[in-house]
């Protein structure tokens, strides 16, 4: 093995995960880190042209910019599932379109971040937030919009816990059949890239809005209740062609397109997301920005660095 190069200077607590595409579901280096239900953020990583941080890639706009981001140009979410774990993205199509795949192609590393909570949150307390995240994470990857200039020029709108709010009743609107929400999801103010989705969305939606029967009616309306309770337990179904709204057409395969990983993700059962889930979800807001452990490096060829740490 031999020396990765790392903006971390200790390498104390990197464990380096193998990966193949070919292996699927089974990759079996990275299932002894994720286990069914877990849900981890994904920074993706490219950078084969500048190995090196030097000046004069910085007086380069684009490659300053590039490398300022640690070369990070694409968030994925990896999720444990039922068979071994995939990787789902905003927008759905990714893993078809850029042969992404369950992990990514070789030359393309990844780390992976955990949530990391405080010591005060009990175990159980934890899983029903990672269920909450994960759920969430489906739910914006069913009807969300990529933006077509997502480099700079399309601003974060969903700037306070209010916006959040507001952008996820248009989500669950829009997944039980409002097309108004929908088309309100699509304008131009509203679409959202792979980390908004990924990440500021999944989790701030995950930590602050239970879906369970006290907060989604208290947050959404207490008529959503009984329908939303059905779509958290419909299983692989939820993806089924004509099923609920979808951002992509009908599959083929009776699936909605670009739904093969993600249609293996449990959603969240309302007797989980009810039974640990804390009453108060606003105090949580902000507590996953400081919940998130120090980045492990990626290198070019069959591996992943990860930082390991305790459920």
């Amino acid at each position: 093995m031999g020396k990765v190069p790392t903006h971390i200077h200790s390498d104390k607590d990197l464990r380096l995960i193998a990966y193949q595409n070919v292996w699927k579901t089974k990759q079996r280096d990275l299932l002894r880190f994720i286990q069914p239900g877990e849900w981890y953020l994904g920074s993706s990583h490219h950078n084969p042209g500048n190995r090196h941080i030097v000046q004069s890639v910085f007086h380069n706009e684009e490659k300053g910019l590039e490398m300022l981001k640690f070369s990070i140009t694409h968030v994925r979410n990896y999720i444990g599932v039922a068979s071994g774990m995939v990787a789902t993205d905003s927008p759905r199509s990714y893993a078809n379109q850029h042969s992404a795949g369950h992990v990514n192609p070789k030359d393309y590393p990844a780390l992976l971040w955990r949530i990391r909570f405080l010591g005060d949150i009990s175990p159980a307390e934890q899983r029903a937030y990672v269920n909450n995240v994960r759920t969430w994470s489906m739910l914006l990857q069913k009807v969300t919009k990529f933006p077509p200039d997502y480099n700079g020029n399309d601003n974060l709108m969903t700037n306070s816990y209010a916006k959040v709010m507001e952008f996820g009743s248009n989500v669950l609107n829009a997944v039980l059949g409002s097309r108004s929400a929908l088309a309100t999801l699509h304008s131009q103010a509203e679409q959202v890239y792979c980390s908004e989705a990924g990440m500021h969305l999944a989790l701030n939606l995950g930590l602050n809005a239970p879906l369970n029967q006290a907060s989604v009616s208290a947050l959404f309306g207490a008529d959503k209740w009984a329908n939303v309770s059905t779509l958290l337990n419909e299983g692989e179904a939820f993806w089924r062609n004509g099923k609920y709204l979808d951002y992509y057409g009908n599959g083929t395969d009776g699936f909605m397109q670009n739904a093969e990983q993600n249609r293996l993700v449990e959603m969240n059962p309302p007797r989980v997301a009810g039974s640990a889930q804390r009453p108060s979800p606003r105090q949580t807001l902000g507590w996953w920005w400081a919940g998130f452990p120090p980045m492990g490096c990626g290198r070019h060829d069959r591996t992943f660095h990860q930082n390991r740490y305790p459920a």
